[in-house]
């Protein structure tokens, strides 16, 4: 996202002023709004779910047995947990 730097108003109303300032507002806003790309350098996720189950779709999480991020898509199903167990022990559960 672009930093916006905004003149600093003159003391008197300027009509000049303000249309610089209206656009520079709507060239903000129309990027604030717009679905694009985002570069950044590092990113962090804290407190991220480890599984798909009760998000939205769009959403990510960390898969609690591989840690890798993950992306919740339509038309799939998403477990509470990705292990079972039972009196006699723990089963892996996988959804593909």
């Amino acid at each position: 996202m672009t930093d916006f730097v905004f003149q600093i108003p003159p003391k008197q109303y300027d009509q000049r002023y303000m249309n610089f300032l209206v656009r520079d507002l709507r060239l903000a806003f129309s990027n604030i709004e717009s679905l694009g790309p985002e570069v950044v350098a590092t990113l962090s996720i804290l407190n991220c779910p480890t599984t798909g189950a009760g998000l939205n779709v769009g959403d990510v999480y960390v898969d609690g047995l591989t840690g890798v991020l993950k992306l919740v898509l339509k038309g799939y199903g998403y477990l509470a947990s990705n292990l079972l167990s039972s009196a006699l022990g723990t089963a892996t559960a996988s959804v593909s």
